[in-house]
């Protein structure tokens, strides 16, 4: 029985990604997310083992383009907008 986390890796190695495309794909609950960022967040470590690297494109307000540095941000810091683009990430 393959974990959680191998078979995020496996899909962020075929295709870039947001977390709500990966609870989507995997059949988990919406409210699942933070649990998904949670590994995200640990992959790096486990990745440079193998020679690999978790990508993220930042998510970006649509309100005034301003682009987040964190990946679960839910408000813009600039505008103060809720308008965002979802983080999206890929495996290298």
């Amino acid at each position: 029985m393959e974990t959680l986390r191998s078979k995020i890796i496996d899909l962020l190695l075929d295709r870039e990604m947001s977390v709500s495309e990966i609870c989507r794909v995997l059949e988990l609950e919406p409210g699942r997310e933070r649990e998904v960022y949670s590994i995200l967040f640990s992959l790096p470590k486990i990745l440079k083992r193998k020679g690999l690297a978790l990508l993220m494109h930042p998510p970006q307000c649509l309100s005034c383009g301003f682009e987040l540095s964190k990946a679960d941000a839910k408000r813009c810091p600039r505008c103060k907008s809720q308008r965002l683009t979802e983080a999206r990430f890929v495996i290298k």
